[in-house]
């Protein structure tokens, strides 16, 4: 009954359920840092820290939410203490630095992003929401509010630290009330207007010193993957042998004169100026055997492919005769064939 009275209800005010989709990428929010390089808990429903949606938001917590985007009336795992908030700072600034915050939208659905920062010191305790309120960020034109503008992607909003604010540990919140819902204001009627769908994220940070001082410092900020996250290592690794090995042959090779035959055959002349032939080698074996190289034939596996084993075998012949000799069909003697 209660879920079919909470239909009319959003039937009623137009409100459309919609889920938007967007995540702090610079400074990385709490549930967004495993994405760059964090040893922390990966969250892969980052993107849609939204305090248990539209419904449980409005319907359930009359429009209350975790200051980090949880349900209000959940486990907070985005705020100290949390499973993915555990005090590791992802960026250090300077007092009254201009800081390009970045945020990545997936699904577009308007409205306005807004920034607040609150100093705890502590990484054990929660911000609270009248914290974040005293230190509401502008923009370098002046603004307290951007308004998001068609498209997808990563969003860059340049805003201005307080000059008198310094902290070991600030958590940085970011608030998006989308313009998904047509709703009223009064008797204003318009999409945007009375209660929207929000999006949250919240980063930690430290803020040091002062920006006109002479202390050297360089913000670098997050590089965005193209496909995946790549991480490189921050050092080469070198390796070196401890020693170089020493290789010396066990023995001496020793040579030999080879043992002189003691009956020589005596060359003589064969009638042609300048030559002659040992007589001796003649008689002893008129008719050497000139060894042969092995005959080409084929793989047993390829006669078979032929009507005769003899066909198979001139088959290897004329091949590797035109240069193109397939081992796995012919012998290693066919190599040699001329």
């Amino acid at each position: 009954m209660e879920l079919l009275l909470l239909l009319c209800l959003v039937s009623s005010t137009g409100v459309t359920m919609v889920m938007g989709h967007a995540r702090l990428i610079d400074p990385p929010g709490r549930s967004t840092m495993w994405r760059y390089g964090f040893h922390t808990p990966r969250n892969t429903d980052d993107h849609q820290l939204s305090c248990g949606g539209f419904g449980v938001q409005f319907y359930q917590n009359g429009g209350k939410c975790g200051v980090c985007g949880d349900r209000y009336d959940g486990a907070r795992d985005n705020e100290a203490g949390g499973k993915y908030a555990n005090g590791i700072i992802v960026h250090t600034y300077k007092m009254g630095e201009i800081l390009r915050a970045r945020v990545e939208i997936t699904v577009n659905h308007g409205g306005w992003f807004e920034f607040k920062v609150c100093p705890t010191n502590n990484p054990g305790k929660r911000a609270t929401q009248d914290c974040f309120d005293k230190y509401l960020l502008r923009q370098t034109n002046g603004a307290t509010r951007y308004q998001v503008r068609p498209g997808l992607g990563p969003v860059t909003i340049e805003l201005m630290l307080p000059s008198g604010l310094t902290c070991t540990q600030c958590v940085l919140q970011w608030r998006w009330n989308t313009a998904s819902n047509v709703a009223c204001d009064g008797s204003n009627c318009c999409r945007g207007c009375g209660p929207q769908e929000q999006f949250y994220g919240c980063a930690d940070i430290t803020i040091t010193g002062d920006k006109n001082n002479n202390s050297p410092y360089v913000h670098q900020a997050v590089v965005l993957p193209t496909n995946k996250p790549t991480f490189r290592p921050t050092f080469r690794a070198t390796f070196r042998p401890t020693n170089r090995p020493t290789y010396k042959p066990t023995a001496r090779p020793t040579y030999r004169p080879a043992p002189v035959n003691p009956n020589p055959v005596l060359p003589v002349n064969s009638g042609f100026p300048d030559s002659f032939i040992p007589v001796g080698q003649i008689l002893q074996n008129p008719n050497p055997v000139v060894p042969q190289a092995p005959a080409c034939t084929a793989k047993p596996f390829w006669r078979v492919m032929f009507p005769l084993s003899s066909q198979a075998d001139k088959w290897c012949k004329d091949t590797c005769l035109n240069g193109l000799c397939p081992l796995d069909r012919c012998s290693q003697s066919c190599w040699s064939v001329k």
